[in-house]
């Protein structure tokens, strides 16, 4: 099937602005080609199902993959119990993997 990668030289500025060497190295030693209709295609939700599942987000605002806005569109569209601000950008798990941890262990109390 159809597939998405991003350019080899574009995957920094898109996903790990502010990571370091070392981790871009991990990371695009990870990366996999996305399957093309993941990202197409609406998936069906119901609140019966998914919509009774409590959420949480963590926007990342100097986020170049999604930008903030487009965060808080969606975050406005699912609506979410919790949300927390990180100033990183798409990977924070790279970036700031101890203030993440952080958030998500609040998240679960």
């Amino acid at each position: 099937g159809l597939g998405i990668r991003i350019r080899e030289d574009a995957l920094r500025q898109v996903f790990y602005g502010d990571c370091s060497a070392e981790d871009v190295t991990l990371a695009k030693a990870c990366l996999v080609t996305q399957r093309a209709d993941i990202m197409m295609n609406r998936i069906p939700i119901t609140k019966a199902n998914w919509g009774r599942l409590p959420r949480d987000y963590i926007v990342c605002t100097d986020d170049r993959a999604i930008p903030e806005v487009a965060q808080r569109r969606m975050i406005d569209a699912v609506g979410c119990s919790r949300v927390v601000t990180m100033a990183t950008s798409h990977s924070p798990f790279f970036s700031a993997p101890d203030a993440l941890a952080q958030h998500l262990h609040a998240l679960t109390l």
